[in-house]
């Protein structure tokens, strides 16, 4: 028998909107992150925006032209 546990951060204060966490928003060279953890809590919507914000920096170091979906 085994237990798997299901992965999600737990905010902590200052996870929010601390530096910390706005750090690891940043893109690293040409590594762009986009998993909802970013956000400091894992929900649907959170994954959604993040992915769709991670996208468009992409498309933004490219140089392309597109219409924001979040902005």
């Amino acid at each position: 028998m085994f237990r798997w546990g299901h992965a999600m951060a737990r905010p902590l204060p200052g996870t929010i909107r601390g530096a910390a966490r706005g750090e690891l928003c940043k893109p690293r060279a040409r590594l762009h992150l986009a998993h909802s953890d970013l956000s400091g809590f894992s929900t649907f919507e959170e994954a959604q925006y993040r992915g769709i914000a991670a996208a468009e920096r992409v498309l933004t170091a490219l140089g392309a032209r597109f219409a924001s979906s979040i902005r």
